[in-house]
């Protein structure tokens, strides 16, 4: 007995011969779930609250760390070296870090394992507002305990309940004139422009329009309005290629202080200097110190002693009840000392 014509049809109900692509695909995909979204003009949730909650930030005044990333060679399990870098992501985000600089003080001792790309990863990870991630993160074995990590919610992690000024977000699909952005709200919202799938934007949100409610701008602008608005991540080759290239896109770093426990321990100066500056670069050593990452170095252009590249060699606490401080500890004691001078 013949089939009715409906079952007839192929599954995909697709005409003879018509071929499309993994991204029209997808783009259908986005469509049929946001499907009343796009039939109907956009209507700010009602119950949206304001943020006061800003940070203190300003592309004028930064601030860069810098560390090696093999301070998690000696951590015993994957676990426990997320869980590192997840606390030093919080200390960045705590006290305003706009970069983290990760260079390289010595050769691979493992190598299946590239401990910098570990460490980028993660922070690069946390740092994307959680509705941003599963578009913008492949799965990655380097990420899988990274549920388990703190949340940094730092200004630009926008809840879905408040009224931002802006919001990070993430381009769906586009035609000649709009492009669908998520930007954590119950429903994504259009932007003027064409921009490519899947780039994470900076949107400048406008509540009182109903057809394109947000318009993309330079990511730059809210830290210029005084957001703070997270860090940005840079790998380094070696110790001296940290003062080169920032990704702040400033001339060069005016302060720069090195911490090591061989350091003089007079604030004095620093304090006066940081009231001058416009770019502060703090650097931390791995276990053996700032000494052993220089001597890695290929290229010392010149230089013969390690204090000679920085501004300041400071001890930030002389009277250290242990024999050492591991970077991870020296992190959070240097940005909090740093920030009452």
């Amino acid at each position: 007995m013949a089939l009715p014509k409906k079952q007839q049809r192929t599954a995909n109900n697709k005409h003879p011969g018509t071929q499309s692509t993994a991204k029209d695909e997808e783009g259908q995909q986005y469509r049929r779930r946001f499907k009343n979204h796009f039939d109907r003009e956009y209507e700010p949730t009602a119950h949206l609250v304001s943020s006061a909650f800003k940070g203190q930030a300003s592309t004028d005044q930064t601030l860069t760390i810098a560390l090696p990333g093999s301070i998690l060679e000696n951590v015993q399990s994957e676990k426990l070296r997320t869980v590192l870098v997840g606390n030093i992501a919080r200390f960045c985000a705590i006290f305003c870090v706009h970069e983290i600089v990760i260079y390289k003080e010595s050769e691979v001792k493992d190598e299946h394992v590239d401990y910098n790309v570990h460490m980028a990863k993660i922070l690069q990870y946390l740092e994307t507002p959680q509705y941003l991630r599963k578009a913008l993160f492949q799965h990655d074995h380097v990420l899988k305990y990274c549920g388990a990590l703190n949340p940094l919610d730092a200004p630009h992690h926008v809840r879905i309940t408040e009224k931002s000024e802006y919001r990070e977000g993430v381009t769906m699909f586009s035609d000649d004139v709009s492009t669908t952005v998520n930007v954590g709200l119950e429903k994504p919202i259009k932007v003027r422009g064409s921009i490519p799938d899947r780039s994470r934007v900076t949107v400048r949100m406008d509540y009182t329009s109903r057809k394109l409610p947000g318009t993309v701008v330079d990511p730059e602008e809210p830290m210029m309005k005084g957001y703070y608005w997270g860090y940005q991540v840079r790998m380094a080759g070696d110790l001296l290629e940290v003062f080169d290239n920032s990704v702040l896109g400033i001339p060069a770093y005016d302060t720069v202080i090195g911490l090591s426990e061989r350091g003089s321990n007079d604030t004095g100066p620093i304090g006066e200097a940081k009231k001058k500056s416009n770019h502060v670069l703090l650097v931390l050593g791995g276990l053996a110190g700032l000494e052993h990452a220089f001597s890695f170095c290929k290229n010392k252009r010149g230089i013969e002693k390690v204090e000679d590249l920085f501004n300041f060699w400071w001890n930030f606490l002389p009277t250290q009840g242990s024999r050492t401080i591991r970077t991870e500890e020296a992190l959070p004691l240097a940005l909090a000392y740093f920030d009452t001078l």
